[in-house]
């Protein structure tokens, strides 16, 4: 089983590879379908850790454009990692 800490890790060379990639978007955000991606678990094991995250405070609810299968962009619910 993957721990936070190794969680936490993969976000955090996610975030830096973003921050590189496309300096004008918000690099701590990350709608759900982009955490699985990166981190490689269950969309529900990561539901049930991003609530535990939400009420530590470790995790912040946010809006992202993202664009759809039809081109348009369109607000997308996310999670801002909030950093210290």
């Amino acid at each position: 089983m993957i721990t936070e800490a190794e969680i936490l890790e993969q976000i955090s060379q996610s975030i830096e590879k973003r921050r590189e990639a496309k300096p004008d978007e918000d690099p701590y955000s990350f709608t759900t379908r982009e955490l699985v991606e990166v981190i490689g678990i269950s969309d529900r094991k990561l539901r049930l850790l991003l609530r535990a995250m939400l009420e530590s405070g470790d995790v912040q609810n946010s809006t992202v454009y993202r664009k759809t299968i039809t081109g348009v962009l369109s607000r997308t619910p996310a999670y801002r990692f909030v950093v210290e």
